[in-house]
Protein backbone atom coordinates (compact mmCIF):
# COMPACT_ATOMS: atom_id res chain seq x y z
CA UNK A 1 0.00 0.00 0.00
CA UNK A 2 1.72 3.25 -1.02
CA UNK A 3 1.88 6.27 0.92
CA UNK A 4 0.20 9.62 1.32
CA UNK A 5 0.92 12.83 -0.12
CA UNK A 6 -0.59 15.38 1.92
CA UNK A 7 0.11 19.10 1.29
CA UNK A 8 0.07 22.22 3.16
CA UNK A 9 -0.68 25.71 1.53
CA UNK A 10 -1.91 28.94 2.42
CA UNK A 11 -0.58 33.00 2.41
CA UNK A 12 3.22 33.85 3.64
CA UNK A 13 2.56 33.81 7.32
CA UNK A 14 -0.38 31.54 8.17
CA UNK A 15 1.33 29.16 10.33
CA UNK A 16 1.83 26.14 7.89
CA UNK A 17 5.79 25.64 8.98
CA UNK A 18 4.32 26.08 12.64
CA UNK A 19 0.94 23.65 11.57
CA UNK A 20 3.63 20.95 9.95
CA UNK A 21 6.49 20.64 12.65
CA UNK A 22 3.65 20.59 15.71
CA UNK A 23 2.47 17.10 13.58
CA UNK A 24 5.85 15.95 12.95
CA UNK A 25 6.54 15.98 16.87
CA UNK A 26 5.06 12.87 17.51
CA UNK A 27 4.90 11.80 13.72
CA UNK A 28 8.20 11.68 12.56
CA UNK A 29 8.15 9.28 10.03
CA UNK A 30 6.37 11.30 7.61
CA UNK A 31 9.13 12.59 5.21
CA UNK A 32 8.98 16.76 4.34
CA UNK A 33 9.41 18.32 1.06
CA UNK A 34 9.27 22.37 1.57
CA UNK A 35 8.17 23.84 -2.34
CA UNK A 36 10.30 26.16 -3.43
CA UNK A 37 13.62 24.49 -2.49
CA UNK A 38 15.87 27.32 -2.54
CA UNK A 39 18.78 24.74 -2.62
CA UNK A 40 18.62 23.98 -5.94
CA UNK A 41 20.06 26.09 -9.36
CA UNK A 42 16.48 26.27 -10.27
CA UNK A 43 15.88 28.06 -6.34
CA UNK A 44 18.83 29.64 -6.24
CA UNK A 45 17.29 31.73 -9.06
CA UNK A 46 13.70 31.63 -7.23
CA UNK A 47 15.17 33.21 -4.46
CA UNK A 48 16.91 36.39 -5.88
CA UNK A 49 12.99 36.63 -7.82
CA UNK A 50 11.57 36.25 -4.51
CA UNK A 51 13.95 38.97 -2.65
CA UNK A 52 13.54 41.21 -5.35
CA UNK A 53 17.31 40.91 -6.46
CA UNK A 54 16.36 39.02 -10.11
CA UNK A 55 13.33 40.13 -12.25
CA UNK A 56 11.93 38.14 -14.98
CA UNK A 57 8.51 37.72 -16.95
CA UNK A 58 5.96 36.04 -14.67
CA UNK A 59 5.64 33.14 -17.24
CA UNK A 60 9.34 32.48 -16.93
CA UNK A 61 8.56 32.91 -12.67
CA UNK A 62 6.06 30.35 -12.93
CA UNK A 63 8.19 28.28 -15.25
CA UNK A 64 11.04 28.19 -12.71
CA UNK A 65 8.59 27.20 -9.58
CA UNK A 66 7.20 24.57 -11.35
CA UNK A 67 10.23 23.15 -12.64
CA UNK A 68 11.72 23.32 -8.90
CA UNK A 69 8.71 21.15 -8.14
CA UNK A 70 9.29 19.02 -10.92
CA UNK A 71 13.01 18.35 -9.77
CA UNK A 72 11.59 16.71 -6.48
CA UNK A 73 8.86 14.44 -8.29
CA UNK A 74 11.23 11.23 -8.70
CA UNK A 75 11.98 11.41 -5.14
CA UNK A 76 8.25 12.08 -3.88
CA UNK A 77 7.40 8.98 -6.22
CA UNK A 78 9.35 6.60 -4.33
CA UNK A 79 8.37 7.75 -1.17
CA UNK A 80 5.09 7.04 -1.34
CA UNK A 81 5.45 4.22 -3.23
CA UNK A 82 7.36 2.39 -0.82
CA UNK A 83 5.08 3.40 1.64
CA UNK A 84 6.30 6.57 3.08
CA UNK A 85 4.25 9.17 3.99
CA UNK A 86 4.95 12.57 2.70
CA UNK A 87 3.81 16.04 3.36
CA UNK A 88 4.37 18.98 1.09
CA UNK A 89 5.10 22.35 2.26
CA UNK A 90 3.68 24.64 -0.35
CA UNK A 91 3.00 22.94 -3.87
CA UNK A 92 1.68 23.88 -7.51
CA UNK A 93 -1.47 25.54 -6.11
CA UNK A 94 0.69 28.51 -4.64
CA UNK A 95 1.73 29.70 -8.03
CA UNK A 96 -2.54 29.45 -9.32
CA UNK A 97 -3.77 31.41 -5.79
CA UNK A 98 -0.85 34.16 -6.18
CA UNK A 99 -1.14 34.67 -9.89
CA UNK A 100 -4.75 34.73 -9.86
CA UNK A 101 -4.55 37.15 -7.01
CA UNK A 102 -1.95 39.95 -9.18
CA UNK A 103 -4.20 39.73 -12.39
CA UNK A 104 -6.06 42.59 -11.70
CA UNK A 105 -5.81 46.25 -10.63
CA UNK A 106 -7.78 49.38 -9.85
CA UNK A 107 -8.22 51.75 -12.63
CA UNK A 108 -9.54 55.16 -11.51
CA UNK A 109 -12.65 54.66 -12.40
CA UNK A 110 -13.07 52.07 -9.58
CA UNK A 111 -13.08 49.43 -12.46
CA UNK A 112 -10.82 46.44 -12.40
CA UNK A 113 -8.28 45.96 -15.55
CA UNK A 114 -7.07 42.61 -16.65
CA UNK A 115 -3.34 42.84 -16.76
CA UNK A 116 -2.65 39.54 -18.68
CA UNK A 117 -5.04 37.54 -20.08
CA UNK A 118 -2.86 34.73 -21.19
CA UNK A 119 -2.23 33.41 -17.49
CA UNK A 120 -5.99 32.04 -17.16
CA UNK A 121 -5.71 29.27 -13.92
CA UNK A 122 -5.84 26.54 -17.21
CA UNK A 123 -2.51 27.64 -18.34
CA UNK A 124 -0.51 27.70 -14.71
CA UNK A 125 -1.83 24.15 -14.01
CA UNK A 126 -0.90 22.68 -17.26
CA UNK A 127 2.99 23.11 -15.87
CA UNK A 128 2.54 21.23 -13.24
CA UNK A 129 0.56 18.24 -15.49
CA UNK A 130 3.31 15.93 -14.77
CA UNK A 131 3.65 16.24 -10.67
CA UNK A 132 1.62 14.23 -8.41
CA UNK A 133 -1.59 15.26 -7.30
CA UNK A 134 -2.12 14.96 -2.95
CA UNK A 135 -4.78 13.28 -1.40
CA UNK A 136 -5.46 16.08 0.71
CA UNK A 137 -4.83 19.82 0.67
CA UNK A 138 -4.41 22.08 4.16
CA UNK A 139 -5.58 25.52 3.62
CA UNK A 140 -4.15 27.25 6.70
CA UNK A 141 -6.04 30.43 7.05
CA UNK A 142 -4.23 32.37 10.31
CA UNK A 143 -1.95 35.85 9.76
CA UNK A 144 0.99 36.08 11.49
CA UNK A 145 2.04 38.65 9.26
CA UNK A 146 3.04 40.97 11.81
CA UNK A 147 5.65 39.15 13.40
CA UNK A 148 7.12 38.37 9.69
CA UNK A 149 10.56 40.11 9.70
CA UNK A 150 12.08 39.65 6.47
CA UNK A 151 9.26 40.87 3.70
CA UNK A 152 9.48 39.31 0.52
CA UNK A 153 8.16 40.13 -2.96
CA UNK A 154 4.40 38.55 -2.08
CA UNK A 155 3.90 39.19 1.52
CA UNK A 156 1.76 42.41 0.79
CA UNK A 157 -1.30 40.57 -1.63
CA UNK A 158 -4.83 40.47 -0.05
CA UNK A 159 -5.12 37.87 1.93
CA UNK A 160 -8.80 37.54 1.47
CA UNK A 161 -8.50 37.01 -2.13
CA UNK A 162 -5.39 35.00 -1.97
CA UNK A 163 -7.38 32.61 0.43
CA UNK A 164 -10.30 32.50 -2.07
CA UNK A 165 -8.01 31.62 -4.84
CA UNK A 166 -6.79 28.85 -3.11
CA UNK A 167 -9.96 27.25 -2.93
CA UNK A 168 -10.66 28.02 -7.03
CA UNK A 169 -7.09 26.25 -7.62
CA UNK A 170 -8.19 23.46 -5.56
CA UNK A 171 -11.59 23.59 -7.06
CA UNK A 172 -10.45 23.41 -10.59
CA UNK A 173 -7.65 20.41 -10.09
CA UNK A 174 -10.34 18.55 -8.46
CA UNK A 175 -8.07 18.02 -5.14
CA UNK A 176 -9.68 17.08 -2.01
CA UNK A 177 -9.33 20.31 0.60
CA UNK A 178 -9.91 21.27 3.86
CA UNK A 179 -9.49 24.31 5.83
CA UNK A 180 -7.16 24.32 9.38
CA UNK A 181 -9.44 25.49 12.05
CA UNK A 182 -7.87 26.49 15.14
CA UNK A 183 -10.69 24.99 17.23
CA UNK A 184 -8.54 21.47 15.71
CA UNK A 185 -5.84 22.74 14.70
CA UNK A 186 -4.15 19.33 13.95
CA UNK A 187 -3.06 17.92 10.71
CA UNK A 188 -3.54 14.50 12.45
CA UNK A 189 -6.97 15.10 13.06
CA UNK A 190 -7.35 16.55 9.70
CA UNK A 191 -5.66 13.67 7.64
CA UNK A 192 -7.43 11.11 9.60
CA UNK A 193 -10.95 12.90 8.75
CA UNK A 194 -10.49 13.50 5.19
CA UNK A 195 -7.65 10.54 3.95
CA UNK A 196 -8.36 7.45 2.48
CA UNK A 197 -5.08 5.09 3.93
CA UNK A 198 -6.38 2.46 1.11
CA UNK A 199 -5.29 5.08 -1.63
CA UNK A 200 -3.30 3.25 -4.41
CA UNK A 201 -2.83 4.81 -7.75
CA UNK A 202 -1.11 8.36 -8.15
CA UNK A 203 -3.26 10.71 -9.58
CA UNK A 204 -1.30 13.79 -11.68
CA UNK A 205 -2.72 17.74 -11.49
Amino acid sequence: MRGLLVCVCGPDASGKTTLINKFLEKNSDWEVFKFPNRNTVIGQKIDLILKGELKVSKEVELKLFADNRAEFRKHILEKITSGKNVILDRYAYCGMAYTMTQQFEDTMDGKCKLLNDDLTIRKIALLDKDNYKPDLVVLTTADYSSKRIDKEKYDFLDRNVLLNNYIQSFLYTKTPFCLSRASKNSLKFQISKFCDPNKKLVKFL
